[in-house]
């Protein structure tokens, strides 16, 4: 018969037992969530752009002006936003939509004021920030660029970059966002970040929200989506970032029937 210091002792490496498999437990669930934000692969580009009115289109922003333009909409909104100087840069590398779309967002901020300093424009110095690469994201000559022998070539994770850019509201928003939230912030000259996953493979690309057309009923609502792949379909990326599309459509058929919208990252100055 055990002895009340040996059951006493049975029952501490019980509880030791316990409270490690909940710290394993736990520590799995923070790399499986982070492994989820990292995720990253290469869009196919179908023919994204329509105009909710009928016939086909691009919305450009930029020409003349600046800021936010904005028509009166319903319950306060604007029926229309369009952040008109926010550029959206091509990615420099095949899976770096992560790193484009944050300093794209750093650029644009600093348009309105946001701080210069330290300067976050590069995606390379942004890659940085997470990569460990032999001489820096930087410094890949061109001709390794793309390639398996590419160290920089590699996903990361939108929201720690957006966190060290300084423009991330925490926590990432693992939903689609209501047309009117969405709007709200748009109309805030906020954009937002999207996490897309593809149906096929279920790898995830991500876009910015840049402006947004509210229609009659929520299934004419409509978004202007940032794209640092932009409209190639040739093996890389490059040519027209912005898409305007059915909100609909950016969340069940973004690229492909089946891709959904599945995270977002709201942004502030």
């Amino acid at each position: 018969m055990a002895t009340l210091d040996e059951a006493l002792e049975a029952n501490l490496k019980a509880r030791a037992a316990l409270a490690e498999a909940l710290e394993t437990n736990e520590l799995a669930r923070t790399v499986n969530s982070r492994a989820l934000d990292q995720c990253g692969c290469t869009p196919v580009i179908v023919n994204v752009s329509v105009n909710v009115t009928g016939g086909a289109g691009a919305v450009r922003l930029g020409g003349t002006g600046s800021g936010v333009h904005q028509k009166l909409g319903d319950g306060g909104l604007p029926a229309e936003v369009q952040l008109t100087d926010f550029v959206m840069q091509i990615q420099e590398r095949m899976l770096w939509c992560w790193a484009a779309v944050s300093a794209s967002i750093w650029s644009y901020y600093v348009k309105h004021g946001g701080s210069v300093d330290p300067d976050w424009s590069k995606q390379c110095e942004i890659a940085d920030t997470q990569l460990t690469v032999a001489g820096g994201c930087c410094n890949v000559t061109a001709a390794n660029q793309n390639q398996p022998n590419d160290g920089s070539n590699q996903t990361g994770s939108l929201t720690d970059a957006l966190t060290k850019v300084g423009h991330l509201v925490p926590p990432r928003i693992d939903a689609q966002l209501d047309d009117r939230v969405l709007a709200r912030s748009l109309a805030a000259a906020q954009p937002i970040g999207v996490r897309v996953v593809r149906a096929k493979d279920h790898c995830h690309h991500y876009v910015a929200l840049v402006g947004y057309q509210l229609g009659n009923d929520p299934s004419a609502d409509a978004v202007v989506v940032a794209d640092p792949w932009g409209d190639e379909n040739e093996g890389a990326p490059g040519g027209e970032t912005l898409h305007f599309m059915l909100c609909d459509q950016l969340r069940s058929a973004f690229h492909e029937d089946g891709d959904s919208w599945d995270a977002s990252y709201l942004t502030t100055a």
